[in-house]
């Protein structure tokens, strides 16, 4: 069940999706599934079409892809997948940044009602990295 939302296009509310490789490892390849809390936020747009400006912050170089993932029209999560400029590693910390709207007569989210987990991870010669963390940072 995905929770109903009547978003508030005059809103914004800035999610900040970030990861953290393990000690010492190196990630240049990354696909996280972000389940955000529906009824409390909306992303704005469907599948992979955004409108402008609601995707920034990505590192310099690299390649994204986000897909939202909706249900009769209703999203609740979101798939993204970054790979590092030229299949180097990608900086640790923020891997997107999303302009999400609030819903109206929702309280403000907190970052840990935004869950994330990594789906893959690789390094630069596509080896399998384990102990990658993501999580959200509220501004």
């Amino acid at each position: 069940m995905i929770d109903a939302c009547t978003p508030i296009t005059t809103s914004q509310r800035f999610v900040s999706l970030q990861f953290a490789p393990p000690p010492g490892g190196l990630v240049a390849g990354l696909t996280v599934l972000l389940d955000y809390p529906e009824g409390k936020v909306d992303l704005p747009g469907n599948g992979t079409s955004f409108p402008s400006g609601t995707l920034s912050g990505a590192p310099s170089g690299s390649t994204v892809s986000v897909n939202d993932l909706n249900f009769n029209g209703k999203g609740h999560a979101v798939r993204v997948t970054i790979a590092g400029p030229n299949g180097n590693a990608l900086p640790a910390g923020q891997i997107v940044r999303f302009k999400m709207q609030d819903c109206t007569g929702a309280i403000a989210p907190t970052a840990d009602q935004f869950l994330c987990s990594v789906v893959k991870a690789t390094d630069p010669f596509l080896n399998d990295v384990g102990g990658v963390r993501c999580f959200v940072v509220l501004p």
